[in-house]
């Protein structure tokens, strides 16, 4: 059986989700474009990080900016774009 390929979510789309404090799960699939249970290893890899330096995390959240470093999103980029398709 073949994967199912994951498709991107739009710019917009894609900066509501990057404007939370936090992130769960289903947030890390949609913005990697993976699934769930790739989604579930990135989070875990991201808690360990987060919590060696010592910080407490609600349970199933990481925080977003952790995300987007994982992710080396370029948050500009995205506004950027975002503005020249309106």
């Amino acid at each position: 059986m073949a994967r199912k390929k994951k498709e991107p979510i739009s710019i917009s789309d894609t900066l509501k989700l990057l404007d939370k404090q936090w992130a769960n799960t289903s947030d890390i699939a949609k913005i990697g474009c993976v699934g769930i249970n790739r989604a579930g290893a990135i989070k875990k890899e991201i808690s360990r990080i987060v919590e060696s330096e010592n910080y407490k995390l609600p349970f199933g959240l990481v925080p977003m900016k952790y995300v987007i470093d994982y992710f080396k999103i370029d948050i500009n980029y995205l506004k950027k774009i975002e503005k020249l398709n309106k």
